[in-house]
């Protein structure tokens, strides 16, 4: 295993929000992007995750692509409405501010349905857990963090008609997210 994720790629399949969720998210930043302790998420990196891959080898990249693209044609879109805004993750030290959605039986048979799918190429590969469809807004860089108000009113329902093969790539300069390749449902 260690072995993988030495030469292999971070790979995570996500939800990308709507436009007007991104405007949304910006305009209740604005005002408040200098306080202490936050690091905000850069909008070009705001989604829901629905499975993390882990290290995936560039061997089995292309097989992934066409396995998803196939497979993903088989769901329709579907919608998910807004359960709350968290400190999170839940029953821990607070360390983020998570938009979170309601668990729909699409979204978990979607995200089932994608291990199945990978499974095919990475058969070791155990599912990690059932996500819990969030969007991460800011992480905590410390306890001042906590006094930050923590409702940028969201739209109430996001439309779940697509989705991105996106690689977490790590440098000096903190962490971003490259898009590999799109999916219509």
């Amino acid at each position: 295993m260690k072995e993988m994720e030495a030469t292999g790629r971070r790979l995570f399949l996500g939800i990308p929000p709507e436009p007007s969720m991104v405007h949304t998210y910006e305009a209740w930043r604005a005002p408040v992007e200098a306080h202490p302790g936050v690091k905000w998420t850069p909008p070009e990196q705001l989604h829901i995750t629905v499975y993390f891959f882990g290290a995936v080898p560039e061997a089995r990249l292309d097989n992934l692509k066409a396995l998803l693209g196939y497979g993903l044609r088989a769901h329709r879109p579907f919608e998910l409405r807004v359960q709350g805004y968290d400190w999170a993750p839940p029953g821990q030290e607070p360390r983020m501010i998570w938009v979170r959605y309601q668990k729909t039986e699409a979204f978990r048979q979607l995200a089932m349905d994608i291990h199945r799918m990978y499974v095919q190429i990475e058969p070791a590969i155990q599912m990690r857990h059932s996500p819990v469809p969030h969007m991460t807004l800011a992480r905590f860089t410390s306890p001042l963090a906590m006094t930050l108000p923590v409702r940028p009113a969201m739209p109430a329902q996001l439309r779940v008609s697509r989705l991105i093969l996106w690689e977490s790539v790590r440098s000096p300069d903190g962490t971003r997210y490259e898009e590999i390749a799109r999916f219509l449902l």
